[in-house]
């Protein structure tokens, strides 16, 4: 497969599928999201909620949803990584924390035998169930991020999770979960861009608190490195397999 070709073909379906959901030409789905850095900057400069992605509604939700979906695309690393473990049929239960659009894990979503999508609900949870109704992948099952406890411990092949923990204050106690989901064998897709300055976290909401707290003392860091076996490098992050 040439990952590039795919990620070009895959990219334009879903670009048409957020122009359709939205009732916008394709054009306007990259002016929607050239919107969305100055509203989240007025959002974040009101402080940070615990419930704040839940607030990305109405015209925020929406430029979100455009600037998320054409965002995920530049991951060119990540999609890559995607693609060949499904397509080599390494995984068939997959989770994918934090999904969003989730347009990343969207089109292998098919041949998985299970598959969790996590995410707070706000508007692109529901461009997800949009697709995953119109296309009836009635095996796909959408999560609030809280409701997650009860997944069943070593039940998983691949847990993605991708731009998301630099959001939380402590990312070592959900990488634990993650860590309980997944099989001997299982595959743990991470990337996680930490903040480096009081301006990330105040630009892009990104916590100074979860570098510290991933890379403490019995941190998630230090687990990765005692019980998982790095395969290959993303941006930010890497792809692991656990022992």
């Amino acid at each position: 497969m040439d990952i590039l070709l795919e990620l070009a073909r895959v990219r334009d379906e879903t670009i048409g599928d957020v122009a359709a959901f939205f009732g916008l030409e394709r054009e306007q789905v990259y002016d929607q999201a050239a919107t969305w850095s100055q509203r989240q900057r007025a959002m974040l400069a009101e402080g940070i909620p615990g419930d704040h992605y839940a607030h990305w509604l109405g015209d925020d939700g929406r430029a979100n949803v455009c600037l998320n979906t054409i965002d995920q695309f530049y991951r060119t690393d990540v999609f890559a990584v995607i693609c060949q473990l499904h397509t080599a049929g390494l995984v068939r239960d997959v989770v994918d924390f934090g999904c969003g659009t989730g347009v990343v894990s969207y089109p292998h979503l098919s041949r998985c035998r299970s598959a969790v999508m996590v995410d707070v609900p706000n508007v692109a949870q529901d461009f997800l169930r949009w697709r995953l109704e119109r296309d009836r992948l009635h095996h796909v099952i959408l999560l609030h991020h809280e409701a997650v406890g009860p997944l069943p411990a070593e039940s998983f092949d691949l847990v993605c999770c991708i731009d998301v923990l630099e959001h939380l204050p402590e990312p070592t106690q959900v990488f634990e979960q993650f860590d309980r989901w997944l099989r001997p064998g299982g595959f743990y897709l991470h990337r996680a861009p930490w903040a480096e300055s009081e301006e990330d976290e105040r630009e892009v909401g990104h916590l100074l608190a979860a570098p510290v707290d991933w890379n403490r003392p019995g941190g998630a860091a230090e687990q990765l490195a005692r019980r998982y076996e790095r395969l290959a490098p993303v941006s930010f992050g890497g792809l692991y397999r656990k022992l």
